[in-house]
């Protein structure tokens, strides 16, 4: 589903208001932040997307000074894919991911990929509406904690070992799939998730096998929870 809203002018633009485009694949939390920022008279949301396509759609119409991204989407691709193409289409949208998921491989993926901020859903709604502001002027909006965790992950270099991280990072569906094979879902039941083919299934699980180094997907889940790619739901 997409939403563009035609009051996004470029005179509105010219009067200093923040134009937002909100991409993230639960319509309840979409319409909850578009709430919390129409309280914010700077800022005026100018579109809605669920899936990488329709975002760069909607992005194209509106042409927004901010986009605020989940990581998690509806359909092929993810926040990260999107930030990238982002970067490369229209570089002057900014990107500030909105999500609720802090695993190390996604910050560190996020922030190489361009975005500008990096929030987790549980945030107060006042951090929010700052950090819109701070990437608008140009800034880095990142919690404390995360800004210092941020840069140790993109100094920290992978240990000959593994240990560190793997050799090739998982994409954003591949930890989805991995996630639902660590909570024992079948094939059968992650393909209608994703709106998948169990072939399609089939091919992610044998890339995460090969990239993690592991012969099957028990040990793959446990290398994952060592790496910090997941968390020990045990």
């Amino acid at each position: 589903m997409v939403t563009i809203s035609v009051s996004g002018s470029k005179a509105t633009a010219a009067r200093g208001i923040v134009r937002v485009v909100l991409v993230d694949d639960h319509q309840m939390f979409r319409e909850g932040t578009k709430y919390l920022l129409s309280q914010d008279p700077a800022i005026q949301v100018i579109g809605e997307a669920e899936t990488v396509q329709d975002a760069l759609r909607v992005i194209r119409e509106t042409n927004p000074d901010i986009a605020v991204v989940d990581i998690r989407l509806k359909g092929e691709g993810s926040g990260i894919d999107l930030v990238k193409a982002l970067r490369k289409e229209f570089p002057e949208v900014k990107s500030l991911a909105l999500t609720a998921f802090d695993y190390d491989q996604y910050v560190k993926a996020m922030v190489k990929a361009g975005v500008r901020g990096y929030l987790l859903k549980d945030a107060p709604g006042e951090e929010l509406l700052k950090a819109i502001h701070a990437v608008h002027e140009g800034k880095a909006a990142l919690p404390d904690l995360m800004g210092a965790r941020v840069i140790d992950l993109l100094a920290e270099q992978p240990k000959e070992n593994g240990a560190t991280l793997p050799l090739r990072e998982l994409t954003a569906r591949e930890l989805e799939i991995l996630e639902m094979i660590q909570q024992g879902a079948t094939d059968r039941a992650i393909a209608d998730h994703f709106s998948l083919s169990v072939k399609t299934v089939n091919t992610h699980v044998g890339h995460i096998l090969l990239k993690l180094g592991e012969p099957n997907r028990a040990q793959a889940v446990q290398k994952a929870v060592e790496l910090g790619l997941l968390k020990d739901i045990h």
